[in-house]
């Protein structure tokens, strides 16, 4: 296990803190908000229906549950917004071992698997391929 002690300074007006269960729902609405309107393959990827906004809760409740040795996910709380989340972060720890397993659900049924590979596998191949096991969090 890493030890991770991030000091950090809430910019004014919002205040920073680790993800929890109560906010999944608001997670797959930021992810709709915020990566929706970024690219089109991001509709094709992962649209905006029933199945897959409940494959996104289920991917930060995994996440989440998984605890913070192996996913950091972090909220923006915007204060003047009654601490409405503004934004998140999701981080994979790195591991002693080199393990690059990131937990998540099976895709929903008819999601194109190719494409959710290059989104979702593409992130543990890619830092694979750039560090190797060699750690590369500092604290």
């Amino acid at each position: 296990m890493i030890g991770i002690n991030l000091r950090h300074r809430d910019p004014p007006g919002f205040h920073i803190r680790d993800a929890n269960l109560d906010d999944v729902e608001a997670l797959t609405q930021l992810w709709y908000d915020s990566f929706h309107r970024s690219h089109k393959f991001l509709h094709y990827a992962t649209p905006d229906d029933a199945e897959t906004r409940e494959w996104l809760n289920e991917v930060w409740t995994m996440g989440i549950q998984a605890g913070p040795e192996v996913l950091r996910t972090f909220v923006v709380e915007d204060l003047n917004e009654g601490g409405r989340l503004a934004a998140f972060c999701r981080i994979h720890v790195p591991q002693l071992d080199g393990n690059q397993d990131i937990p998540m659900p099976e895709l929903p049924a008819g999601h194109d698997l190719e494409i959710a590979d290059a989104l979702w596998g593409g992130m543990a191949r890619n830092r694979a391929a750039i560090m190797g096991k060699q750690l590369h969090w500092s604290e």
